[in-house]
Formats: C-alpha cells, sequence, structure tokens
C-alpha cells in the first residue's frame, strides 16, 4: 500500500511513536529529514538526515526500510518491529511516500509451525490460518494502533 502524507500540523511531532502493521515500510529519503526511529542504545535517531549527509540532500536516492509488526511476528522477534516517529522537520512541514509492505488481504497465512518459543509459538497457532486482513485488525487490537 502506497501512500502520500503531508505532516503540517503545528505540533513538533504530528505523528507519536508507533510501530507499523506490516512485514516492512519502505521510506524514500525526503528532503525534509522528520522521520525518527528509536534506537535503545541512542534513543531517537534520524536515519534520513545520515542518509542526506551522505548522499548530498538524498532527493529520493535512498530509501529507509524498517520491520514491521507482522515481520517481528513471523520471525519471533529476530527482526523487531522498528519504533518510529514523525517530526515536522521545517515550518512548512514535510511530504513523505511510505510503501507498507503487506499480505493480500484475502491471502491465509500459516503460522502454526514458524518457531520454538512456547509463548509466540502459542500466539501464532492462534493465528495460523488468518486471513492477512484479519492478522492486521488482531495485532492493531493488540498494540492498539493503527498504521
Amino acid at each position: 500500500q502506497q501512500r502520500l502524507c503531508h505532516y503540517a500540523s503545528p505540533n513538533a511531532v504530528p505523528f507519536e511513536a508507533h510501530t507499523d502493521t506490516t512485514f516492512a515500510t519502505i521510506i524514500p529519503v525526503s528532503a525534509v529529514a522528520g522521520l525518527e526511529v528509536h534506537n535503545a542504545e541512542q534513543g531517537w535517531v534520524r536515519p534520513e538526515a545520515a542518509c542526506q549527509a551522505d548522499t548530498d540532500g538524498g532527493g529520493g536516492l535512498t530509501v529507509v526500510v524498517m520491520a514491521g509488526e507482522l515481520l517481528q511476528l513471523l520471525t519471533c522477534g529476530y527482526f523487531p518491529a522498528a519504533v518510529h516517529r514523525v517530526t515536522r522537520g521545517s515550518d512548512m512541514g514535510r511530504v513523505s511516500a511510505p510503501l507498507l509492505v503487506r499480505g493480500r488481504w484475502q491471502h491465509r497465512i500459516r503460522t502454526g509451525d514458524l518457531c520454538t518459543n512456547d509463548i509466540v509459538r502459542d500466539e501464532l497457532r492462534e493465528m495460523d490460518g488468518m486471513e492477512c486482513r484479519e492478522l492486521h485488525n488482531t495485532l492493531v487490537r493488540r498494540i492498539g494502533l493503527y498504521s
């Protein structure tokens, strides 16, 4: 699912900390850096600012790839979902065009025997055979967020 987002809120952080209910989210580097990803060692980091410094302004030549809740679930936490937020970036706001990589809504995911962690395995068994739409809605309810 491709989105076009314009963050023009007067708030410094128009989109608070969250994770995405995706396999992955792919975000072209914006000319106005505003994406922040939480890192346990460093706190909030700005990958777009680092990319722009490496590529003379970015200009959409670089993307940021973040793991989502579905990938975290299906890999038993090997790829943790990226906790991230969006800051305004400038007085004029910012534009972003994230690609949310999800399964087709009607596709059923077989999760029953994916990992050896007992707690996660039980959760995966409960979700075995769910359509992607139902799995997405279950994760949204579980984490209390919408993405």
